[in-house]
C-alpha cells in the first residue's frame, strides 16, 4: 500500500486474538515440558472469528488479521482474505452500496455464506452427510483456507514444534481438525485421529509413535488441542493493576 496511508492515515497491522494466543501458548509449554521461549508455535483460533498466529521466543511473530478482522482465513460468517477487485467492481457496478458491502463481508460471508444454511460446523457435517453440496463445499473449503494460513504462519518460524488447535471449531471439531491436519504433512505433521476431545490435551496421531511430550530440535511437530481462556488472561491483567 501507499506510505501515506500509514504515514498519514495510521493504517496498518493490527491483528487480533492476543489473548487467547497468550493462553494457548502457556497452556502448550505445559503441556509440553517446556518454556514456551524455547520452541516454534502455530496457534490456530478457528471460529466464529478465525486467525492463525506464529509465536516464537513466546511472543507473536505473524498473525493472519490486518487492520480489521476481516482478514485472513475463513471463518464462520465472514469470508477473510478476498481480492479487492472484487469489492471495487461491486462497488462500481451498484451491485452493493458501501452499507451492504459491510454487511455481507461481516454476517453474510464464510461458512455461513459458501452453505447458504449455517455457520455452525455441526449443521454443516450433517447435511453435508445428507448430501448438501453447499455443506460439503463450505467445509473443504474452511479445511482449505485454514491449512494454508498454517503454512504461510510457519515459514516465519525458524522451526516449527507444535500446532495448537483452539477456538470453537479449534476445540469441538475434531472431523473438520483432523482434515486441516492431513494437508499439513508437508510441514512435517502427522494425521490425528477425526475423534472429538474435552480436554486440553496433545492429539495422537493416527499412525506411528506417541507424540513427544517434549519435541526437541529434529523431532516431527505435534498437534494439541487447547481451550481458548481469554477471560482467564484478562482477569490477571486486571488484578495487576489493584
Amino acid at each position: 500500500m501507499p506510505g501515506r496511508w500509514f504515514e498519514g492515515w495510521g493504517v496498518r497491522r493490527f491483528g487480533f486474538h492476543g489473548l487467547a494466543v497468550e493462553w494457548a501458548t502457556e497452556r502448550a509449554a505445559a503441556l509440553l515440558g517446556r518454556p514456551a521461549q524455547d520452541f516454534g508455535l502455530v496457534v490456530a483460533h478457528l471460529g466464529g472469528g478465525s486467525s492463525i498466529t506464529a509465536v516464537g521466543g513466546g511472543r507473536s511473530v505473524w498473525t493472519s488479521m490486518g487492520m480489521t478482522p476481516l482478514e485472513g482465513v475463513m471463518m464462520g460468517s465472514r469470508g477473510g482474505s478476498i481480492d479487492p477487485g472484487v469489492l471495487i467492481q461491486l462497488l462500481e457496478d451498484r451491485r452493493l452500496d458501501l452499507e451492504g458491502l459491510r454487511r455481507d463481508l461481516e454476517r453474510g460471508s464464510g461458512l455461513l455464506g459458501v452453505s447458504g444454511r449455517s455457520a455452525d460446523v455441526r449443521e454443516l457435517e450433517a447435511a453435508a452427510a445428507g448430501g448438501d453440496e453447499r455443506s460439503r463445499l463450505a467445509l473443504a473449503m474452511f479445511a482449505d483456507r485454514a491449512a494454508a494460513g498454517i503454512a504461510a504462519a510457519a515459514t516465519r518460524l525458524e522451526r516449527l514444534d507444535a500446532l495448537v488447535f483452539s477456538g470453537g471449531i479449534g476445540e469441538n471439531a475434531g472431523r473438520l481438525r483432523a482434515a486441516i491436519v492431513g494437508r499439513l504433512g508437508v510441514l512435517g505433521l502427522d494425521p490425528i485421529s477425526e475423534s472429538e476431545t474435552g480436554r486440553d490435551r496433545v492429539l495422537d496421531p493416527v499412525e506411528g509413535p506417541e507424540p513427544h511430550v517434549a519435541p526437541g530440535a529434529g523431532d516431527r511437530p505435534v498437534t494439541l488441542r487447547v481451550e481458548a481462556r481469554e477471560d482467564l488472561v484478562a482477569a490477571r491483567a486486571a488484578a495487576g493493576f489493584v
